[in-house]
Formats: C-alpha cells, structure tokens, sequence
C-alpha cells in the first residue's frame, strides 16, 4: 500500500513550561506561486498550530521523540499504526513520559544514579536576564538549569543515555512486555488486572504497540487476556498446590488467594463477555477444589450492582444453599432482588423465605416468576392473622383463663419467634399493595409493562376486596379462612379487607390513596364477589372503580355501632379523613348522600384525639369545599371545640364575621403571628369592609388587646398608631390590670426594633436605612406625651433597670427629669439618678449619692467579715461568698458611674469655657474646681474603703517590726497570729479594692491634661487629708507606685512614637533626594 504520511509534531521547552505544536504543509495559492520560482515539490508553506501546553512541577532540560511505530516493528505482529510519545528530562534528573496528544504523564523514573554527563554552557549568557529584576523572568527559577540535552538520544525505538563512566541503554517496554514482565515474577493477578485495564483502556500506563481502534485492541488483548486466564487458574488449582481442607470457608483459612484470583476473573470475563468461560470453566475448577463458596461470595457485590443479573440455575441454586448454610440470610435476600428470575429455583427459594422470614425475596420471586400477586398477601394475611388472635389473647389473659381448645393451633407463637419481627414483616403487606396497585414492583419499586401492571392490580384489588373468603392457589389450593376459630368460626364479609384495616387501618388507607390516583380505577371490569375462582359458575362482573371501594371500605367500617365495632374511633377517623380528602379531588368518579358526608363532617369534628387533629381539619376543609352544612351555627361550636381554626377562618370570611375572624388567629397557636397581616388587610382603607364591619373589627382589637400584645408589642402599637389614629391612651387603660403587657406595648411603641443595650456588650452597626428608620421614630417619640414617657419609664425600672440609663440618654427631651428622678431614686438606678442629677448641675449631689453606697456595701463586707471572725467555723459557705462577690460587683459598677461623672464633669467644664474664648488658667494651685472637687471625694472615699478592708482582714504588725519589713519588702516572711479570714478570701479583697483605687488613679491621669484639673494640688489635698487620720506612707504608697509606673510608660511609649516619626521622616526625605 502507498505510504501514508501523517502531519508532524513539534515540541519546545522553556523553564517548566512545554508546548507542542502541530506543522502542516499547506499548498501555496496561484498568487504565492507566481512570485516564487521553486521547483513542484517545494511549492508548500508551513503552518504551525498550537497543539497544548503543560507545565512540568520542575524545570525541563532535554526533549526527545519516541515513535510508538518505530518501537513496534520490532514485535512480530505489523499494524499500521502511528503514534507519539515524548520523553522529558527534568533538572532533578527525572525521565517522564508524555503523551502528546493527551497532554498527560503516563510514567516517571528518576535517574540520577545513572550519573548524566552535563555541563554548564548557559549560566554566563542568561546572567543578566537572571539578574535583571526589572525584567519579568520565572521567579520560581532563582539559578540557570545545566544543560543534559546532549546526554539523552533516542534511537529505533532504544533510549540511549550517557553517563561519566559508561553508557546506558534501555527501552519503553510494550503492554505484551509489561505483562510478561509481572508473569515472569510471579504476579499473576496483577498481570490479569492490567491485561484488563489495557482492554478497556482505563489504564494510566503508557500503552505502547496498541492500536487505538477498539475492535483491534479488543483483539489482540482479549487472546493474551484469555491466556492469563487459564494459566493462572491452572496454576492456582495445580495438583501440586491443592490439597484436601486448603480452604475453609467458615473462618476464612487460605481464602485471600482464591478470593483475589476470583475477583481478577470475573473482572476479566464481565470485561470481555466471557460469561461461559467463568460459569463453566473458572466455578468448576472452584468447585473441584472445593472453594466455590469463595466464589460465590465474590459474585455478590457484582450482583448487586447488576453486573450479573443471568446466573445459571445451578449455581444460583448453590448459591442459595451456600449463604443458608453461613446463615447469611440478609444477603442471600438483596441477591435474589437483583437475579433474573427465570435463573431462580422457585422451590428452592420459596422454601428457603418461608422457612426464614425472607418476606421481600419470597414476594419478588411469586411475582417475578410465577407471576403471582395473590399468594404474598395470603402469607402476609396469615401473619397479621395471628398477631390480631395473640394480642386478643394477652387482653383476655388480663381477665380470665383463656380456653386454648378454641383457638387455632397454628397461631402459637413458635420458640424464638419475636412478635416485633412479626409485625416487621407484617407492615411489607401496605408497601407492597401501594407499590402493586401503581404498576410498580416490590421492593424495587420499577415500573411494570402495562399489561403485566393491569394484571397484577386486578388480582390483588380482586382478592383484597373479595366479598368472602376464596379459595387459593385457584386450582388445588385451600380455602383461606379468617376468623379466630378455624372451624366453628363464622366468617364475616369482605374478611380480609377486615384483617388488612384491623391491624394497621392508617398504612392500608395511605396506601390506597396514592391508588387511587391511577387512571387505573377510571373503570375496569371484573368480578368483586370471590366467586369468578369457581369455574363452573358464570356471574356478571362489577366494574372496580373508586366509588366501589369507597362504598365497600364505609360497609366495612361503619355498619356496625360504635360500641359493637371492632375498628376504634381512631380508625373510623382515618377513613372518613381519607374519604373527605378524595371526594373533592374526584368529584366525576365519587358520589355520597348529603347525609353521609354530613355523617363524616361530624364525626371529624367530634373526635378528640390530639394527634390526628391537623389530619381531620385538613380533610375538614376538603370536604367544605364541596358541601355546605344546613345547621352552620351547631358546626361552628363543633369547629371551635375541634380547634379547626383555618375550618373556622372560612366560615367567618363566606359570612363576613371579621371580628371573630381576628379571634381564630389569636386562638390558633400555630398562626397567632399572622394576626396583624389580617388587621391589615381587614382594616386597610383600600379593603370592601364597610363601616360597621370596621367597627367590629376595631372592638374585638381593643377587647382583646392583651391577646395581642402578647404576640408582638411593638406590631400591635403600630396597628394603633396606623387604623386607630394614635389612641395609645385606650390601650393603656385596657392593659393597667397587668404592668408586664403594657411594658411590652410602651417597649414596641417608644423602642421599636431596638436591643436591649447593657454594659459590657457589643452594639451592632446599623445600616443607613435603620438609621433613618431610629431617627423617624425618635422624632415620632416627641409627638408622645410625656406621660407616657415617664410611665414607661418607671415600668422599665422594674422589669428593665439595665436600660433605664441609655434610655435616658437617648430621649433626653421626652420627659420631666423632676418626676423622673424619685422614680428612679425610688428603685435604686444608680447610674439613671447620677445621670438626672449631673443634667440638672448637681453634680456634687449625683457623686453623695455614688459615695453613699460605697458605703453601705464597704459596711456590709466588714460585717461579713466580723460576723465571719465571732463565728466558730470559719469555713466560708456559698451564700457567703456570694453576698461578697454581689457586694464588689455593685462597687465595680457605681466606680464606672463616678469616673464617667468626673470625666465628664472635666469635658463639660473644658467645652464651656472654650465657647467663651481663651481659657484663663488659674495661676493659684490653691484654687479648687469642682472637677478636682469630685475627683477628690470619689479617690478618697475608694481609698478609706481599702484601708478598712485591709486592717480588718490583714493581722496587726509588731509596732517595732513595721516600718523595718516595710523597707525591706519582707512583710510576709514574719511570723504574726493567724487570722481567722482565709488567705484566699483576704487576698482577693484587698486586690479588688487596690485595683479600684488604680483605675481611678489611671483616669485621673488621663485628665489631668485639662487646665481645669491641677494633679499637684489635688494630691496635696489628698497628703493633708490622710496626715489627718494618722495613715501612713504604706496605707497610699500603692497609688504613688502605681502613678509612677503610668507615667514612665507613657514616657517610654512617647518616645517610641516619636522614634517612628524621626525614621519615616527620614526615609522620606531621603528618597525625595535620590528623585532629585
């Protein structure tokens, strides 16, 4: 044949990036030719089409072509095939192998032991791009890679390579080699698994002598995979290498092999669809050498992926009797689901669920193979036949002796037999009807062919729904019976409808509803009465449809008295509900007397029963929508008791009752928040109600306005503010009786939309648009009287007194601060009366107040303590320690209210004096401000506190030893009398104090820097005031200690700061005289 030529590739590399481009010879147009004068075969143009690119994880130094064909005319087989691979030498002296075509590494092997020969001849002529950094190189190559391309050639198909020492040669082996390769050293499986990766050319191997035609590569591979096959099983079942009880299959005992080698077997057949070759030939050297249990096991998974859904009978058979044997049941069922069933031995099958309970695979296999939809409900029918007579049995147990001559000897529950699996298996009766009545299979639930599925839905909707009790199987079965007592027993009618509602009438209806939804029930014809299993009798069928189920499930349940019947009210229920809900769904198919739905309106209403209440007013509103009642008013009290609030809603809209409209939804606890949307929508002005419907809506509000506020206080202020023209008033007088509802109405009318704010925590940042919104209502707030205001206040005293303080400070002009102030006094709001106190300039006063309960809470420590000193235990009890901790916290938090007073009394001192001009600082440190005033007060009040804590808890010092250990810092070294406070609870005192003492040192610090707050005469104040009580240097040294330690580090990071300033200083200006 002519040579074919195919369009060559050409590759380049530079750093780790390569890319591979396409050369192809184009013919030059007759304006190209006219202007060259070249001879005929020379009159082509070359294009060059990017192929790809690939980015290597290290940089590449040497490329070489490795032509598939050149390699492959060595093998004895010739094929016409042409293909590229690249070899790829990387500077960490790695051989990769690239696929071109696919832009993908196959293979990578390291080198470096070879020693390559390189130089380096590209270091001096790329130095200056390497060390230009202006120019934008790879920064992930810091140095010039050596070069290797002249240590690396490719020859015929041989890869040569040259070391310091010697030169080495090699080749990329074929997939024949890489297979002989692992038989050879002994890896038979391996072999067979990449053999069969190479036939489904999944694997990530370079195939080198393949062709890419899959019927060729299925070809050649399949003959070698074959060969593999069969040597490998030779081998494995080799006389030499068996021998008898080599493999145990109950503890798994020489198994892994076997179990490998099936596993690579079936693989391998599935793969080439050598189904006859395993069955056969690979389960008979299985069974020979007595481990086709292995086997099987192996078949499982493969079965249950319906990678083999055709077994042969025997050995699905050996199958079967293999997994009884390991008890193995669950398995065993799941395989059945998912094996065709003409594969199936029926008997064997059967024998085998019936014997163990496999529900499931008994079903699918009448079904499946026989084509039986009748016998699976007659096994399940005589199971929930006999849960019915047991549980009869116990309830009679309870009351008298039971005489076991009347009852049938085959309901005795066997040994070990669980009367939970029982219903187990019970309840697959209504899955399997609801699966069957809709065309599908059980379990799987696949669809059936429509005339498979009209078949399986007569025969069962003919059985289920048989008037009396038939015969079954038709031709030479027995007579399936019913009642309790086989054989003085009468049978009722319809019998195993009976039974199936008896025991579970929710699941039989649940399942009979998504029946009905098949256009199945339109109308068939076939014989309802049993009789149709008597050949010799000819009856007119009756056509099944909805309305004759309908009718026969209401005869069933309800021809007999509540008290005579054997379904409960619970049951009844479940029907009327499934009746109501089809009704108006098939109004063309179902027809009921006015008195039977009115029957069943009733009976929905009346039962009492809390969990099927949704259920009943759901199927309450299906049926109103179809019937109207003639005596409503007697429904509406039956809807009320019922609490079928929605039921409710409706009538009240058809008889446009809006006031009691609003009742229903503040009756409904699951639509209680939805209220105000029906406020809005009755009383909005664009709505039809006229003005006394209005009216009625306006005083059931107002009646009911407690209700209301229980939802959501601050919805219910804005339907007064918008449908009741602000009449707050109103609302205020119907909720005084209860202070906690109109607290929640003021919150929503004056705060709407606001969190409490506490102290300590974090306040969300608003969005523009709830500042807008905050900003609306806080100009809404003003229009309110101040009444109003004020009684809210004081209710949030009591039930809120963290939020009176930001309360205060965020409506400063919407209330009296004269009666405010009592209130909050009255109640014991700190921080509001300090706050009232310094807004009205008494700021002196608002501090004898923050004095007056240090105090109190410094006077109820030291009696603690002193109680704690008479007591003779002295072991602190909770309650103790607790009434501590509450005390110190109170301390903690009227200091936070002084020191925000004396701060701000300084910035309000600062900004008034700056409003009229220049300050004129006074040039006499003997003058005092009240700013130093109160600094002064709440310093020493603090520091008379820790004194007194610190000489009650602390034992006095020997006179004579004081002022020694005090200079040498070993006070508590020397021995002194124990004292009866525990260290613990002494240490944390006196720290908690010290530390309330330094922080206001600290802030007093930081306001020194106004010109109305003089440190040199306030601390002389301070000296005197303590030379005074006769305290010593170590009573106060802490804060000089501690005003000293502040202001040298103030010092120190002063000086930092302006170090950082000095260098950005410099830098700057040093670089504007390098641009200069």
């Amino acid at each position: 044949s002519p040579t074919e030529y195919t369009d060559p590739l050409l590759a380049f590399s530079w750093g780790h990036h390569l890319t591979i481009l396409k050369v192809t010879a184009v013919p030059l147009s007759a304006a190209e030719l006219s202007k060259k004068r070249r001879r005929p075969e020379h009159d082509v143009r070359l294009e060059f089409t990017r192929v790809g690119d690939w980015k290597s994880r290290n940089g590449i130094v040497a490329l070489q072509w490795l032509s598939s064909q050149t390699a492959y005319r060595m093998l004895i087989i010739r094929l016409d095939l042409y293909s590229y691979i690249l070899l790829i030498l990387t500077n960490t002296e790695d051989i990769v192998v690239f696929d071109p075509k696919s832009l993908h590494d196959f293979e990578q092997s390291n080198i470096r032991q070879r020693s390559l020969v390189y130089h380096d001849r590209f270091s001096s002529l790329l130095k200056d791009i390497t060390d230009d950094s202006n120019v934008h190189v790879d920064t992930s190559r810091t140095t010039v890679d050596l070069a290797y391309y002249h240590s690396i050639r490719v020859y015929k198909g041989n890869v040569f390579l040259l070391g310091v020492r010697q030169l080495h040669a090699g080749t990329l082996l074929s997939w024949a080699d890489r297979v002989v390769a692992l038989v050879q050293s002994g890896d038979f499986l391996e072999a067979i698994a990449l053999a069969t990766s190479f036939y489904n050319k999944t694997s990530s191997q370079t195939i080198l002598g393949l062709p890419d035609d899959e019927e060729s590569r299925h070809a050649i591979v399949g003959e070698k995979l074959m060969e593999l096959l069969i040597g490998s099983i030779n081998y494995a079942f080799s006389s030499e290498r068996t021998f008898q009880g080599m493999v145990d299959e109950h503890n798994g005992s020489g198994a892994v092999l076997f179990n490998d080698l099936a596993v690579a077997c079936i693989e391998a057949c599935l793969s080439m669809h050598r189904e006859d070759f395993l069955f056969n030939d690979v389960y008979e050297r299985y069974s020979e050498a007595s481990a086709k249990g292995v086997l099987l096991e192996v078949f499982e998974p493969y079965i249950l992926e319906d990678k083999i859904k055709d077994l042969p009978p025997e050995i699905m058979k050996d199958l079967v009797d293999h997994y009884k044997s390991r008890r193995m049941l669950a398995k065993v069922e799941k395989c059945i689901w998912h094996i065709n069933p003409q594969c199936i031995d029926i008997d064997q099958v059967v024998q085998l669920c019936q014997s163990e309970g496999l529900y499931d695979a008994m079903i699918y296999v009448w079904n499946r193979s026989m084509m039986d939809y009748v016998s699976p409900a007659v096994e399940l029918l005589k199971i929930i036949r006999k849960i019915l007579i047991l549980e009869k049995r116990k309830k009679k147990k309870h009351r008298s002796s039971m005489s076991t001559s009347s009852i049938s000897a085959d309901v005795n529950v066997e040994a070990g037999e669980d009367l939970e699996t029982m219903r187990t298996n019970a309840r697959k009766f209504y899955t399997y009807m609801g699966n069957i009545l809709t065309g599908r299979t059980y379990p799987n639930g696949a669809p059936l062919s429509e005339p498979e599925a009209n078949e399986a839905r007569t025969t069962l909707y003919s059985f289920v729904f048989s008037g009396r009790c038939v015969v079954w199987p038709r031709h030479g079965g027995e007579l399936i019976l019913t009642a309790e007592d086989e054989l003085k027993g009468s049978e009722p009618t319809y019998p195993y409808l009976r039974i199936f509602l008896r025991f579970d009438t929710k699941a039989f209806l649940q399942a009979l509803e998504i029946a009905f939804e098949d256009s199945y029930l339109n109308g068939v014809e076939i014989i309802m009465n049993g009789d149709e299993y008597v050949e010799e009798e000819e009856l007119p069928g009756k056509i099944i449809n909805r309305q004759l189920l309908v009718n026969i499930l209401l005869e069933v349940m309800t021809s007999s008295s509540y008290d005579n019947s054997e379904f409960s009210q619970t049951d009844i229920s479940y029907l009327y509900s499934f009746v109501a809900r089809n009704l108006p769904k098939y109004t063309q198919f179902l027809l009921l007397p006015p008195s039977i739905i009115h029957k069943i309106l009733v009976h929905l209403s009346t039962d009492n029963v809390p969990r099927t209440r949704e259920e009943r007013q759901l199927s309450v509103e299906c049926l109103l929508s179809i019937y109207t009642p003639q005596d409503e008013n007697q429904m509406v009290q039956l809807y009320e008791n019922a609490g079928f609030w929605r039921v409710l809603e409706h009538v009240y809209k058809a008889d446009k009752k809006y006031g009691l409209l609003v009742t229903t939804y503040l009756k409904d606890p699951e639509r209680r928040n939805e209220v105000f949307d029906c406020i809005r929508s009755l009383l909005n002005p664009n709505s039809k109600l006229t003005e006394k419907q209005r009216e009625e809506v306006t005083q059931t509000i107002m009646t009911r306005i407690d209700e209301i506020v229980d939802i959501d206080g601050e919805q219910t202020a804005a339907i007064i503010k918008t449908y009741f023209d602000s009449d707050h008033k109103t609302v205020i007088e119907n909720l005084s009786s209860s202070p906690a509802r109109l607290f929640t109405y003021l919150r929503g009318l004056l705060e709407p939309s606001q969190e409490n704010i506490t102290g300590g925590e974090l306040v969300r940042v608003r969005t523009v648009e709830e500042q807008v919104i905050m900003s609306e209502a806080h100009s809404e707030s003003l229009l309110i009287d101040p009444e109003i205001h004020e009684q809210y206040i004081a209710l949030m005293c009591r039930f809120d007194p963290t939020g009176v303080y930001h309360y205060l400070q965020t409506h400063p002009d919407t209330y009296r601060m004269e009666y405010v102030l009592p209130i909050c006094d009255d109640t014991d709001i700190v921080d509001a009366v300090v706050w009232i106190l310094e807004r009205s300039g008494k700021a002196v006063e608002a501090l004898n107040k923050i004095l007056d309960i240090v105090q109190d809470k410094k006077q109820e420590i030291l009696s603690l303590i002193e109680d704690k000193k008479n007591d003779i235990n002295d072991q602190w009890t909770l309650i103790e320690k607790t009434k501590i901790e509450t005390s110190l916290m109170k301390l903690k938090g009227v200091l936070k209210i002084g020191i925000l007073l004396c701060e701000n009394s300084c910035r309000r001192a600062t900004s008034t004096k700056g409003s009229k001009g220049a300050v004129a600082l006074p040039q006499d440190h003997t003058t005092e401000s009240e700013t130093e005033l109160l600094w002064f007060k709440l310093l020493d009040a603090f520091l008379d506190a820790t004194k007194a804590i610190s000489s009650c808890v602390i034992p006095p010092i020997p006179p004579m030893m004081s002022e020694k250990l005090l200079a040498n810092g070993q006070l508590s070294s020397f021995e002194v009398s124990r004292s009866p406070i525990s260290p613990y609870i002494a240490n944390h005192l006196v720290t908690t104090f010290k530390s309330y003492v330094q922080s206001i040192m600290r802030s007093l610090l930081l306001s020194t820097s106004s010109p109305y707050v003089s440190l040199p005469r306030l601390l002389l104040r301070f000296i005197q005031s303590q030379a005074k009580r006769n305290s010593t240097v170590s009573d106060f040294r802490d804060i000089f200690v501690g005003m000293i330690d502040t202001y040298k580090y103030e010092g120190q990071l002063l000086a930092m700061t302006n170090r950082l300033f000095e260098k950005d200083l410099f830098m700057n200006v040093a670089g504007v005289v390098r641009q200069r």
